[in-house]
C-alpha cells in the first residue's frame, strides 16, 4: 500500500508538472495575444476554489485547483500555492521540487517577504543537510621519532531547522463574512405607510387617516450567537400629520415603535440576504386622535453588505400587523408597510 501510494503521488505531480509546462509553452506562443477574458475568469475562478480548499484543509483539491490555475495563467503565486499545498500532503520531493521552481521563477521578486520566506525556510527543512566534514589527519613532524596522535575528527552540527507549523492562509474575503457572536450597532431612517384603517385613537378621540408618507429616524442593536440566526431591538419615532378633515384642520403627529425581531440570514457571501420575524408597540399622537398604542406583528425581508470589517449597510422592506380601526384582531388588520436604510457598526470576533 505504501509503494502504491507514493507512486500515486509521484504521478500525480508528474502529471502537474506535465500540464504546468505545456501551458507555458502554450502561453508563450500567444504571448503576444495575452490570456482572453475568458482564461482571466477561469483562472481566478479555480485561484479562489484553491484558496477556500486549503482553509478547510483539503489540501488535495487545493492542488488540484491552483495546478488548474497556473494552467491558465502562470504565475508565482500558484506556484507558492501549489508548493504549498505538497508540502500539507507530505509529498517531500515534490514540495522541494515545487519550492526550487518557485526559487528560479524570474518574478519570484514579486512574491512578498513572508511568503519568500516561508518558501527559504521550507526548503532549509526539508533539504537533507550536507554531511558533517572531518579534519584531516596531521602529518607526523619529521624530527619527531614517531608520529603524534591525529585528534579526533571533528563533527560539524547539521543547520537548525526551522519548522512551519502552518504557513499562512492564502489571500481571502472570509474575514468580511459573518461570525458567530457578532454585534452590529446601527441608525436606520425610512418612510412608514400608516394604513386609514389604523385604530390609533383614544375613546375620546377622532378618528383620522395619516398623510403619507410617515418620516422615521432610529437606532438597533443585533446580536448573532450563529452565522445564520440573531435577534434584534428597534426604536424608532416618526413625524407626520393628521388629514384635514372638513369640519377641523390637519395636526401634526408623532409615531413611537418598539420592537424586536428574530432574524435568519444567508452567510455564505459579502452579499447577505435575510428575513426577520418580530413584535412590538406602535404609538400614535396627535391632537385630534389622542394618544394611543396597539400591538405591532411585523414579518420582513431585506438585505446587507459587508463593506468592510467593520461597516454594514442595510435596507429592509416590512410589513406591520395592528388591529382594525373599532375592533381587535380577530376582526381584521390594519397593514402598515416600511421601507428602511440603516447603517451598522459590527463588533466581535
Amino acid at each position: 500500500m505504501s509503494i502504491a501510494r507514493h507512486v500515486g503521488s509521484a504521478a500525480r505531480f508528474a502529471a502537474c508538472l506535465f500540464l504546468i509546462v505545456g501551458t507555458r509553452s502554450a502561453h508563450a506562443e500567444d504571448a503576444d495575444k495575452g490570456p482572453t477574458k475568458a482564461e482571466r475568469v477561469a483562472a481566478r475562478d479555480a485561484y479562489d476554489k484553491g484558496t477556500k480548499s486549503f482553509e478547510k484543509r483539503d489540501y488535495v483539491k487545493a492542488l488540484d485547483s491552483f495546478v488548474k490555475a497556473n494552467a491558465l495563467i502562470p504565475s508565482v503565486q500558484a506556484m507558492y500555492w501549489i508548493a504549498l499545498a505538497q508540502d500539507k500532503l507530505g509529498r517531500t520531493e515534490a514540495a522541494i521540487e515545487a519550492y526550487e521552481a518557485v526559487t528560479a521563477r524570474a518574478d519570484f521578486s514579486k512574491l512578498s517577504e513572508d511568503k519568500a520566506a516561508v518558501v527559504r525556510e521550507r526548503l532549509a527543512a526539508l533539504k537533507p543537510p550536507p554531511p558533517p566534514v572531518a579534519e584531516p589527519e596531521p602529518l607526523p613532524a619529521p624530527t619527531e621519532p614517531a608520529p603524534a596522535e591525529s585528534p579526533p575528527p571533528v563533527f560539524v552540527p547539521p543547520p537548525p531547522v526551522h519548522h512551519v507549523s502552518d504557513p499562512p492562509a492564502p489571500p481571502s474575503y472570509s474575514r468580511l463574512l459573518p461570525r458567530r457572536h457578532a454585534v452590529e450597532l446601527g441608525v436606520m431612517g425610512g418612510a412608514l405607510l400608516v394604513s386609514d384603517s389604523n385604530n390609533l385613537v383614544t375613546g375620546a378621540g377622532e378618528h383620522r387617516s395619516f398623510e403619507l408618507p410617515v418620516w422615521q429616524i432610529g437606532a438597533r442593536v443585533a446580536y448573532f450567537p450563529l452565522k445564520a440566526l440573531g435577534v434584534e431591538a428597534e426604536y424608532a419615532h416618526g413625524f407626520g400629520r393628521a388629514e384635514r378633515l372638513a369640519a377641523s384642520p390637519s395636526a401634526s403627529a408623532d409615531f413611537n415603535a418598539v420592537r424586536g425581531h428574530v432574524i435568519g440570514q444567508l452567510p455564505t457571501s459579502r452579499f447577505v440576504p435575510f428575513a426577520l420575524l418580530g413584535a412590538g408597540i406602535l404609538h400614535g399622537t396627535s391632537r385630534p386622535t389622542g394618544s394611543d398604542a396597539d400591538l405591532l406583528l411585523q414579518a420582513g425581508i431585506g438585505a446587507k453588505v459587508m463593506a468592510t470589517k467593520l461597516l454594514v449597510p442595510r435596507v429592509d422592506f416590512r410589513l406591520g400587523m395592528t388591529q382594525k380601526e373599532g375592533g381587535t384582531f380577530t376582526d381584521g388588520v390594519a397593514f402598515h408597510p416600511e421601507v428602511l436604510l440603516g447603517l451598522a457598526l459590527r463588533l466581535g470576533p
